[in-house]
């Protein structure tokens, strides 16, 4: 694809102002936000304790705050947990997602535009903003106009992860595609212990892998092997219009992560496939 835009207002917006802002940020999420340089952007995600996934975000660095975009689905859940960690910091939370909009622009000629803030997102580019001038853009960018089923379907040929598919409170972050979402080289946050100690190990033992299916697959369909009847199960699927094909994205067993190797869908002949299907 060369460029879609679409409109991801729905999507949850926060601030975070004061002198302990980078100090407090930098204890609560996977990735490095204190190395972030003004303007910059970066993934990242909020753990239990115990190191499964509260919520995933984007976080871009400003002169005196940062600004935070999230699934619309963790807006309150986000808020209320930078909230209840907020005790005698000197940080100011704000929600200002009425306030302002946000579109994505994707594919291989994503752009940003002038007077929106960019955010690099896994499909391409997040720019948030005026809502009019957010429209405005919407107007003027061209490319495809995309809604949430088109950025669906782009978004598991690219093998991007989601709350509420893939990620949840149940796994880990290196079991759900957020590698690009954690340093192992910065200081202690919420959930470290159990993120070190996989990382020490070498391997997680399930893991997001693709599917090539020959025919269309569902949500929870179990993935099967002669050796192993519960290698795992399926958390995304759709026809791909660039491939031709069904795809899906699935929780497998690490005995089955090598590529063309062959499984079982539901009753359903596939093969896992390297991440991402498509390229741009």
């Amino acid at each position: 694809m060369k460029l879609g835009v679409v409109d991801l207002s729905k999507r949850g917006r926060l601030t975070l102002r004061g002198a302990d802002r980078v100090r407090f940020l930098q204890g609560m999420v996977t990735n490095d936000v204190e190395k972030l340089a003004v303007g910059a952007s970066l993934r990242a995600a909020m753990l239990t304790p115990k190191g499964r996934v509260v919520a995933d975000m984007l976080v871009r660095k400003e002169e005196d705050s940062f600004l935070v975009t999230t699934d619309p689905s963790l807006r309150e859940k986000l808020r209320e947990a930078f909230d209840r960690h907020i005790i005698m910091d000197d940080v100011t939370l704000e929600d200002v997602t009425d306030k302002t909009g946000e579109i994505g622009v994707y594919g291989a000629e994503a752009r940003p535009v002038e007077g929106l803030t960019v955010l690099s997102a896994p499909l391409g580019l997040h720019l948030v903003g005026e809502r009019e001038k957010c429209a405005a853009a919407m107007a003027t960018l061209g490319g495809a106009k995309l809604d949430e089923a088109a950025v669906e379907v782009l978004r598991i040929e690219r093998g991007v992860t989601k709350y509420g598919a893939e990620i949840s409170e149940d796994v880990l972050p290196l079991e759900a595609g957020l590698d690009d979402a954690i340093s192992h080289t910065k200081g202690c946050y919420v959930g470290q212990e159990p993120v070190a100690r996989v990382t020490a190990r070498g391997h997680v033992n399930k893991k997001i892998v693709g599917l090539l299916c020959a025919a269309p697959v569902k949500v929870g369909d179990v993935v099967a092997s002669p050796d192993r009847p519960d290698a795992g199960v399926v958390t995304s699927a759709t026809q791909s219009p660039t491939l031709g094909r069904p795809i899906a994205l699935a929780f497998l067993h690490r005995s089955l992560w090598t590529p063309g190797t062959k499984v079982s869908v539901g009753g359903v002949e596939a093969e896992v496939a390297e991440l991402p299907f498509v390229n741009w």
